[in-house]
């Protein structure tokens, strides 16, 4: 996603688009990244755009009172088609965990294939953070990549530290083609060094590669 409520940069998978206005894309390709906590606002984007939930996730206990998972009441309201689950991870000990609370605090969720197939349930696509890389531009968290690319059952999309072309071809390799990525502060119209419109190639010949190997 290059910014609130643009649709996202696909530059891992067939179904990525890159367009410069959410109203440019059909509504089923487009999100919303903006924070909706009220009914109204559900109301308003209802059928219209794929809404991103993530700061409005409740970390609660099952009823056995062990490992807690997250869940939504979006779910009902929208649908799981148009929800879009943003799960910010960090590691510790070896292992990726959900975390919430500006990422500070660590949630009981463990990152696994078993809990992402869990979650599908009540989304149609994964946002994940790498907050251990997010926002300082020193490279993608290649390993965090790689197990969204073996675990996800769903569409996923990366997002933490690409700050060049290199990074966006470490991501479609350590992903196996499974993973988009987001680019966002690295860019040159957000004031970073990354040019858009080689960004927008780079999309381009991927997806004419793939074209041409179907």
């Amino acid at each position: 996603m290059l910014a609130p409520g643009l649709a996202p940069i696909g530059l891992g998978s067939s179904r990525g688009h890159i367009v410069p206005q959410a109203t440019a894309a059909p509504a089923t390709s487009t999100s919303s990244t903006s924070a909706i906590r009220f009914r109204p606002c559900i109301d308003i984007h209802k059928g219209k755009v794929k809404q991103i939930v993530g700061s409005t996730l409740k970390d609660l206990p099952d009823a056995q009172g062990g490992a807690a998972e997250l869940k939504t009441n979006f779910v009902k309201l929208v649908g799981r088609q148009r929800l879009v689950l943003d799960l910010s991870c960090r590691k510790r000990d070896g292992q990726y965990w959900v975390v919430t609370d500006r990422w500070q605090r660590f949630s009981s969720l463990a990152l696994s294939e078993s809990s992402l197939a869990a979650l599908a349930a009540s989304c149609d696509e994964f946002l994940v953070h790498g907050v251990d890389v997010e926002g300082m531009q020193l490279g993608i968290d290649e390993e965090l990549v790689g197990l969204l690319g073996a675990w996800s059952p769903l569409p996923v999309t990366y997002a933490g530290g690409a700050r060049t072309l290199e990074d966006l071809e470490r991501v479609r390799l350590a992903g196996r083609g499974r993973v988009d990525i987001t680019v966002g502060s690295a860019l040159d119209i957000f004031g970073g060094k990354l040019p858009y419109q080689e960004v927008v190639a780079w999309h381009t010949r991927q997806q004419q590669q793939q074209t041409a190997a179907h």
